[in-house]
């Protein structure tokens, strides 16, 4: 197979794979710290070195010059004196007054003589290593001097420096400088990096502060630091919370208030259909019905209307007044069970599970109602009814449930009381209902949310299939009647 045209890239999973490997900042910052330091330290210890090495080369050129002054003096009175032999001897060149050099002395029939203190043998543990004698060793100065005394033997001094024992100096000086150094430059690198992980600590907490805020967590706070710039952005996002939360405290209230008015409507054409077309609707069948009884038994007159055309007619005038009238009171369940706010909640759920019971004849629904006789207020009240009605449907109708069990109870959670209700069956689930369903799953989770609730979608858990919603409970709706409460 032959591709032709660009292969097409997608710049996303780029940015994400290179975000992936990518160190964070905090990351990048310290192993900058680290670097700057070791540049820095490098800086110092290779200055120190320098330095040194330009000591030992001035101290050992000083001694050289002094020990060649003090010889070609040495020669000027053996010559003048007219020493005779032993003056090589005579030359007195020792530890003090030949310091950093070597003396040779070379005499016509003789061996030759050293007069220095040479540097040792074996090195001791004090000893500078090879590395440190190679970077302050400098270039040696020599010089020859003949001597001839008048009545002697001539002779020659070759003096030579020698910067080994400077340098070993310099190495025990070294050696306590160079940890010092590295010592403060640690701490300065340990004081940087902790003050760096405390400021992002800060900063991942803002970050974290923030996420909570977009999840949804108005009462997420952060705490307050002594860090001045990040105590402006704290204060600045603590506020921005505060604003949120009485930003959807009122669009609560409102929302609320629209339902509240939405179920009155409802309520008042239910109302209206049943106080207006009830009547009529009974009217019609009882005309009927009187029109069926008077039109029995009458026998049709030749050319008269036919009776029995008539009496059909009325029959099916009844029956589609009777039709109507079914639709009529399926409408208004349908737009607010007439008994919501009038009777306690648990008995508003026992119709419905008696009512279910009678319409599902293979299943069985079971209602565990540990409210007492309390009633929450007609939108919680109708809420409830809802999603325990559309939660049974599903279950029997789209999961295929023959045991479904229903749980209402008060709670406290977080200082507060909830009203909780689980539906759980076996059957195999059901997916959630569109937006435009209004009765669906997704209107009930919109209600709910509205009361400041939560909503738990059907979940399967082990064999079984639960459902559940958690709405707080307003002092001001609830009747005195308080039922039993259990804990979560």
């Amino acid at each position: 197979m032959q591709i032709t045209g660009p292969i097409p890239i997608d710049a996303k999973a780029l940015d994400q794979g290179r975000w992936r490997i990518s160190p964070s900042f905090r990351t990048r910052v310290i192993l900058a710290l680290v670097a700057f330091g070791l540049v820095t330290w490098s800086v110092v210890a290779g200055g120190l070195i320098l330095n040194a090495r330009n000591a030992v080369q001035e101290e050992v050129q000083s001694s050289f010059s002094v020990v060649a002054r003090y010889v070609q003096a040495r020669k000027m009175e053996i010559e003048d004196l007219g020493l005779m032999v032993g003056a090589a001897e005579d030359l007195r060149l020792d530890s003090e007054n030949a310091r950093h050099v070597r003396a040779l002395v070379l005499s016509d029939g003789g061996p030759p003589h050293v007069q220095d203190i040479r540097p040792p043998e074996e090195e001791d543990e004090d000893a500078p290593p090879r590395w440190f004698l190679a970077l302050l060793e400098t270039p040696p100065f020599q010089k020859t001097i003949d001597i001839s005394p008048p009545n002697g033997v001539p002779f020659s001094v070759i003096i030579e420096s020698m910067a080994y024992d400077e340098i070993s100096e310099v190495w025990q000086d070294f050696r306590l400088i160079v940890p010092v150094t590295i010592g403060h430059t640690v701490l300065l690198l340990g004081v940087a990096i902790a003050a760096i992980n405390r400021i992002f600590s800060r900063i991942t907490l803002i970050s974290h502060g923030i996420g909570q805020l977009e999840a949804g967590n108005l009462s997420h706070r952060l705490a307050m630091t002594d860090i001045p710039e990040l105590a402006s952005v704290t204060d600045q996002v603590n506020k921005l919370a505060d604003r949120l939360r009485a930003k959807e405290a009122e669009n609560r209230e409102i929302s609320r208030h629209l339902l509240t008015v939405q179920d009155n409507e409802r309520r008042q054409v239910a109302h209206d259909l049943h106080d207006e077309l009830g009547p009529y609707l009974f009217g019609l069948g009882a005309a009927a019905r009187q029109l069926a009884a008077q039109g029995a038994g009458v026998e049709t007159a030749a050319g008269g209307p036919d009776l029995k055309t008539i009496h059909e007619a009325t029959e099916t005038i009844t029956e589609i007044t009777q039709t109507v009238q079914a639709r009529v009171r399926k409408l208004l369940t349908a737009l607010r069970p007439m008994s919501v706010g009038e009777v306690p909640l648990a008995e508003l759920l026992n119709d419905v599970t008696l009512k279910m019971n009678r319409l599902a004849k293979d299943a069985e629904i079971q209602l565990d109602a540990r409210t007492g006789p309390a009633t929450y207020g007609e939108t919680v009240d109708l809420t409830v009814y809802r999603f325990t009605q559309e939660s049974i449907v599903n279950a029997l109708k789209h999961g295929g449930a023959t045991q479904v069990r229903i749980e209402l109870e008060e709670i406290t959670l977080d200082h507060k009381q909830r009203i909780r209700v689980k539906v759980s069956d076996n059957g195999s689930g059901v997916h959630m209902d569109g937006p435009g369903d209004g009765y669906g799953l997704t209107g009930i989770a919109e209600r709910v949310r509205v009361l400041g609730g939560t909503w738990h979608p059907p979940t399967p858990a082990a064999d079984r299939t639960i459902t559940s919603i958690l709405i707080p409970i307003e002092a001001d709706v609830k009747t005195p009647n308080r039922g039993p409460k259990v804990s979560p």
